[in-house]
């Protein structure tokens, strides 16, 4: 990015539509915020525009339009009005509405209901934890969530009595396709514009960061254990 690039991010909610535009270089420094709320009623647009000027007006509904596009467009024709000749360098886009799909609160643990749906048996606890590449506090945490929505069930391990399997619900099931269709359009809408070569090469510096940081893990596990702790060389004196 050169110095006078900017980067513009923005937050979609069900709805809302906030941004933040920012100056890159030599230090990323706020230029200026705001909102359109009241999408779907009365959406109005409130921002600051930096040196003290503030910004406040309502936008016309327009339900042939969608009133994300029109808070978009009643966004980027502000910012192009102000920081008339600046360049937009990179925008990002933080996603918490879940759209046509998704019209209630969601969970987003993918990854673990696609482990249990390649897996229709059920997951131990640890395995779940290393193959998520995740902290055992951290899958007990996520399991306890699920469970409680119930996508997910425990059930006492065949052969261990001291851990669980965990499975997915019939309901759950009927969630993670729903999740995975949304997904997967996603990716195919992601990765349109790649050649096959460009994909090929993704995946596999994808591959070598996993086996990388797989490989920290195991270092650092087995640190720990060589290690002795304070406690254990107070005994051994």
């Amino acid at each position: 990015m050169a110095a006078n690039d900017l980067l513009l991010t923005l937050n979609a909610g069900s709805s809302s539509l906030k941004f933040s535009l920012y100056k890159a270089q030599p230090e990323l420094s706020m230029l200026a915020h705001g909102q359109v709320e009241g999408l779907g009623d009365s959406p109005r647009l409130q921002a600051e525009l930096g040196a003290g000027t503030r910004l406040q007006q309502p936008l016309r509904h327009d339900a042939a339009v969608g009133d994300h596009e029109l808070a978009l467009q009643a966004i980027l024709d502000v910012l192009t009005h102000h920081f008339h000749g600046e360049v937009v360098s990179a925008v990002s886009h933080r996603v918490v509405h879940g759209g046509p799909e998704f019209a209630a609160p969601q969970l987003i643990d993918s990854a673990l209901l696609a482990q249990l749906e390649r897996h229709p048996e059920g997951l131990a606890m640890r395995e779940l934890s290393q193959r998520l590449m995740v902290t055992g506090g951290n899958i007990t945490g996520i399991t306890d969530q699920l469970e409680s929505e119930g996508l997910v069930v425990r059930e006492a391990h065949p052969s261990d009595r001291r851990s669980f399997t965990v499975k997915l619900t019939p309901q759950g099931r009927r969630q993670f396709k729903r999740m995975a269709a949304t997904h997967e359009q996603w990716v195919v809408e992601l990765l349109g514009g790649w050649s096959a070569e460009q994909k090929t090469e993704l995946y596999g510096l994808m591959a070598v960061l996993k086996n990388h940081l797989g490989a920290l893990d195991a270092a650092a596990a087995a640190s720990a254990v060589a290690t002795p702790s304070p406690v254990s060389k107070e005994k051994k004196k």
